[in-house]
């Protein structure tokens, strides 16, 4: 068993070789419960980098996004590159 300290805002570092050993990056994600006096700490599911969701997940970089997101930031992207070409007197 290994201690660690929890910081002043209440992190825990988790160590290192139990990262590796669950093929986890410093992106994964960590699900928690409470059990009488035990926190209970399991690798997480994949879930969206934005919403937490689980469903309709694709490859981010290292992350997973739900296409929900993606379309969102995707007509996010669109507009914001719409108002840019009317400002700028451009015609779409």
């Amino acid at each position: 068993m290994i201690t660690r300290p929890i910081d002043d805002t209440g992190r825990v570092c988790i160590p290192m070789e139990f990262r590796k050993a669950l093929g986890m990056d410093k992106h994964g994600a960590l699900a928690m419960e409470l059990r009488g006096n035990q926190i209970i700490i399991e690798k997480s599911h994949d879930i969206c980098c934005v919403c937490a969701g689980d469903r309709d997940l694709e490859e981010l970089g290292k992350r997973k996004i739900c296409k929900s997101c993606m379309n969102e930031l995707i007509g996010a992207a669109a507009l914001e590159r719409y108002m840019q070409d009317m400002a700028s007197g451009k015609k779409t």
